[in-house]
C-alpha cells in the first residue's frame, strides 16, 4: 500500500489535500483518541506518509520509486498475460490437433464400416444364394465369416441353425436360432423356430443322457424288426387269392402282402418314435433351405415310389452335404422292410420278390409315417 493509499488521496493531490487527509487520520487513529493496537500502527503509517509527501524532495523520490514499481508490475503483468496467451494458444492448438485426429479417425471408421457393410451385403447375397441352392455347408461357412464382421447379423445365425439342424445337432441349432431371434425381434419366424427347437435342444442336454437314450431306442426297434420279419412270412405261407391279377406290376400280391407291409412299417415307425430314434416330425416340416423340406418330400413321394424318394433325398444330400438324421433313418427303415419282405418273398418266387422290392416300399412308408405320427402323439403326453 502506497502513502497515497494510506491517506486515501490521489497521487496528484496538493499539499492542502495531504494535510487535510492527515488531520482526519490523526483524529481517527491517534493513540490518545484510539488506544487499539492496530490504530497506533495506522497512525504511524499516516504520519510517515504525511512527512514524506509534504517534503518536496522526498515526494519526488517516492513518486519515482512508485513509477518504477508500477512499471515493473505492469511489465510483470504483461509477461503473465503473454504467458497466458501462449498457454491458451497451445491448448487451442492441441485441441485442434485432437479434433482433427478424431475427425480423421471417425472418417476412417465410417469408411471401414462402409466397406464392411458392402462386404457383408455381398457375402449375405452369396450366403442366401448358396442356401437356396441347398449348398448348406458352404452357406454355413459364409455365415460364420459374416458373423466375424457383424456379430448381430441375424440371417447368418438362422443359416447356421439350419445347417446344425440338418446335421442333427439340435442344441447348436437352438442356440443359433436364439441369437437370430434376439438380434431380429421383429422377425416372428425366428422366434417361432426358436420355440420349436427349444424342447429338442433341452432333450440333448448331456452326452451320457443321449447315449442312454440311443441305447434305449434300439430296444423297441429290435422287437419291431423281428415282427416285420415274421410278418414277411405270412403272404408267402398263406393261401390267399391274388389281389389284382390283371395289374402286371403287382399281380402276385395278396391282401396279406398289402396288410403285412403296412403293419410292418407301422410297427417300425411307432418303435422309432417311441424313444426318439425318429425325432418329432414337426421338427422337420417347417421352413427349410431346400425348395422342399426333406421329410415333406419323403412323405409326398414315398407312397408313390420309395426309390424315387431315395433318389430325391440323395440329390438333396449331394447339394447340401447334409440330411436330417430322422429322415435318413426313416428311409433306411423303409428300405430294410422292403429288403426283408423281398428276401423272404424269394420262397414264393422271383416275380413276387421283384414286385415286392419295387413297390413294397410304398406301403411300408405309409405304415411307417402313420406309426411315426402315432408315436409323436404318445410322446407329447
Amino acid at each position: 500500500m502506497t502513502h497515497y493509499e494510506v491517506l486515501g488521496i490521489p497521487q496528484d493531490a496538493n499539499e492542502e489535500t495531504i494535510r487535510a487527509a492527515y488531520r482526519k487520520a490523526a483524529r481517527e487513529f491517534h493513540p490518545d483518541v484510539n488506544p487499539a493496537p492496530e490504530a497506533r500502527a495506522s497512525f504511524e503509517a499516516a504520519s510517515l506518509a504525511y512527512e514524506t509527501l509534504t517534503d518536496t524532495e522526498r515526494r519526488k523520490a517516492y513518486d519515482a520509486i512508485i513509477r518504477v514499481k508500477s512499471e515493473r508490475d505492469r511489465a510483470e503483468e504483461i509477461r503473465a498475460n503473454m504467458a497466458r496467451i501462449r498457454e491458451e494458444r497451445e491448448r487451442n492448438r492441441e485441441a485442434d490437433l485432437a479434433r482433427k485426429a478424431d475427425e480423421r479417425r471417425e472418417d476412417h471408421m465410417r469408411a471401414t464400416q462402409t466397406r464392411a457393410t458392402d462386404q457383408i451385403r455381398i457375402m449375405a447375397d452369396t450366403m442366401n444364394e448358396l442356401a437356396s441352392q441347398g449348398r448348406m455347408e458352404e452357406a454355413d461357412r459364409t455365415a460364420a465369416q459374416i458373423l466375424q464382421l457383424d456379430a448381430k447379423f441375424a440371417p447368418a445365425y438362422a443359416v447356421r441353425a439350419e445347417w446344425a439342424l440338418q446335421r442333427g445337432n439340435a442344441r447348436a441349432a437352438t442356440q443359433f436360432m436364439a441369437f437370430a431371434a434376439q438380434n431380429a425381434p421383429h422377425i416372428a419366424a425366428y422366434e417361432q423356430k426358436y420355440r420349436q427347437l427349444l424342447g429338442r435342444g433341452a432333450a440333448e442336454a448331456k452326452p451320457n443322457e443321449m447315449a442312454a437314450e440311443t441305447e434305449a431306442s434300439a430296444s423297441p426297434l429290435v422287437g419291431a424288426g423281428f415282427l416285420a420279419a415274421a410278418l414277411a412270412f405270412y403272404p408267402v405261407l398263406a393261401t390267399e387269392p391274388l389281389l389284382m391279377p390283371d395289374v402286371s406290376a403287382i399281380n402276385q400280391w395278396t391282401v396279406g402282402t398289402v396288410t403285412t407291409l403296412i403293419v410292418a412299417g407301422f410297427g417300425l415307425g411307432l418303435a422309432g418314435a417311441w424313444k426318439r430314434f425318429l425325432s418329432p416330425m414337426s421338427y422337420h416340416l417347417g421352413p427349410s433351405s431346400q425348395a422342399v423340406a426333406p421329410l415333406t418330400w419323403l412323405i409326398i413321394s414315398a407312397p408313390f415310389s420309395l426309390w424315387l424318394s431315395a433318389i430325391g433325398l440323395a440329390i438333396m444330400f449331394w447339394r447340401s452335404r447334409a440330411l436330417p438324421p430322422a429322415v435318413g433313418r426313416a428311409l433306411a427303415l423303409c428300405i430294410a422292410t422292403v429288403a426283408i419282405f423281398a428276401l423272404v418273398g424269394m420262397l414264393r418266387g422271383p416275380d413276387y420278390a421283384m414286385q415286392t422290392a419295387l413297390w413294397g416300399g410304398n406301403l411300408a412308408a405309409v405304415g411307417l409315417f402313420l406309426g411315426w405320427w402315432m408315436g409323436d402323439l404318445r410322446s407329447r403326453r
